[in-house]
């Protein structure tokens, strides 16, 4: 990594680069308002750990007479712990937990920071081209094999989805996606060209961009992440008054006939939330499946399932609960509840593209 003298093209490259992070930012802070899911938080984390590393470089610029190695090391810092951050967010979106490898993951990370921290193994060097550094061979390899495995697990949920479904290459998040990691590749490549003042000055724009690239990925299309294992054997979808709008058997992919279960559901729904009050009932067992419920204002989405709620079946809930509403808003707050299935038979369709980009 380096730093130069700055000229005004390469102020402009800073402000772009600082605007850039904070639309990312608050995109990735809007969609985890949105949806209220684990891994949105945790790459808005992330983003703003990429911007505090950057911003060590206007530090030294408003502060020349700062400790330059102190700076450069803690900017460094922050660029580890925020690859680590969406390393993990990957991991999560992938098996809704973080499994055994992300200790390893860690730990890399931790010797890295360890390394980084000591003089010995950074040279940092000031002249006529700006800061500039060079590091020790062991943190070259640590820093390699982070890097390696940063665009392996960004890249792995991304290549499942396509070979599970090509035709959704099309679509406007994996376009944004494949653009974003295209570039991330690239910026993984320029770092054995940082002798060259200009790759040091466009590296951070080409990466900057892959974050607000994701970000926008994400607004499009909160699930481009996430994966379930969970099978969901049947969903529903009921208004206010308990009737059901949509049913589909997810092995059959056929709708169903769920007015009686619909029917029970909504009093036993009832009955709890009189019991309860104002906390929302979540799931219940019912005849060995597990129910569960995602309140909207004006319908409620239950999966019927055999096995655990994941954060990542929960995101899907939200996901298609909202966009629901959305479409058929004038449908749904009517005063009465008369109900014309017919309406709503477009959802089948939606439903079985939804669960089937989600399912590994």
């Amino acid at each position: 990594m380096g730093y130069s003298e700055l000229n005004s093209t390469s102020l402009v490259i800073m402000a772009l680069i600082i605007l850039f992070y904070i639309v990312a930012i608050t995109v990735s802070t809007l969609v985890y308002r949105k949806y209220r899911y684990i891994g949105h938080l945790w790459l808005v984390m992330s983003f703003t750990i990429f911007l505090l590393g950057y911003l060590s470089r206007p530090v030294l610029l408003i502060f020349p007479n700062f400790d330059v190695f102190l700076i450069w090391t803690m900017g460094n810092i922050f660029l580890m712990a925020g690859i680590l951050g969406v390393i993990l967010v990957s991991l999560i979106s992938q098996y809704d937990r973080l499994p055994f490898r992300s200790h390893f993951i860690s730990a890399l990370v931790g010797i890295i920071i360890g390394l980084l921290a000591s003089r010995s193994n950074v040279t940092i060097t000031n002249d006529a081209n700006g800061i500039n550094a060079k590091y020790s061979p062991i943190v070259s390899i640590f820093s390699l094999l982070l890097l390696l495995l940063f665009i392996t697990y960004i890249f792995r949920p991304l290549i499942i989805k396509l070979r599970s479904d090509p035709s959704i290459i099309k679509k406007p998040h994996v376009i944004l996606l494949i653009i974003a990691y295209t570039l991330n590749v690239l910026w993984v490549v320029l770092t054995v060209f940082t002798r060259y003042q200009f790759i040091r000055e466009i590296r951070p724009l080409i990466f900057v961009t892959v974050v607000l690239l994701w970000s926008l990925s994400l607004l499009s299309n909160p699930l481009s992440l996430a994966f379930t294992t969970t099978k969901v054997q049947t969903v529903i979808v009921a208004n206010k008054f308990g009737l059901p709008l949509v049913s589909v058997d997810m092995e059959t992919g056929e709708e169903m006939d769920t007015t009686l279960l619909v029917g029970l559901l909504s009093a036993v729904k009832t009955s709890m939330e009189s019991v309860v009050g104002d906390v929302s009932l979540k799931s219940i067992i019912f005849h060995d499946s597990l129910l569960f419920f995602m309140q909207g204002k004006h319908a409620i989405l239950i999966f019927v399932l055999n096995g655990n709620i994941s954060s990542n079946l929960e995101l899907i809930g939200r996901y298609y609960i909202l966009e629901f509403e959305e479409k058929y808003r004038s449908d749904l707050t009517k005063e009465d509840d008369t109900v014309y299935p017919d309406v709503f038979n477009p959802e089948i369709e939606n439903i079985k593209q939804i669960m089937h980009e989600v399912y590994i």
